[in-house]
């Protein structure tokens, strides 16, 4: 900003702030990653899978998930991380017929997601 104000002046500055929040908050909602859990589907993002499929569900710590983001990672996971969530969870996949091992979900809140999908 301090470089539109020097160039441009106060009207600039202030056009030029007002667009990049709007970009902001632009971007900040078209990146949002969503969980919908309904009675008999979970869904994140574009991907969805039945909780007849759902193997067992942890809570991933900030270590564990930078593990699993890193050196630990399964190339053929599904992976459905923001990189400035650091938690997650970890959903094991019980479908012999399904190459995903597990899919890894970015999320501030596990409990609640867990607590979603096991009612």
């Amino acid at each position: 900003m301090l470089a539109f104000w020097a160039a441009l002046g106060n009207s600039a500055t202030w056009i030029a702030l007002f667009i990049l929040l709007l970009l902001s908050g632009f971007f900040y909602q078209f990146t949002k990653l969503k969980i919908e859990v309904t009675s008999d589907v979970i869904k994140v993002g574009r991907a969805n899978i039945a909780k007849t499929f759902l193997g067992d569900i942890e809570i991933l710590k900030d270590d564990q998930m930078k593990h699993l983001r890193g050196p630990g990672i399964n190339p053929s996971a599904f992976l459905a991380l923001r990189f400035w969530v650091r938690g997650g969870v970890k959903i094991n996949i019980a479908d012999p017929r399904d190459p995903t091992p597990y899919w890894l979900v970015s999320t501030k809140d596990p409990e609640k997601v867990i607590k979603a999908i096991k009612d």
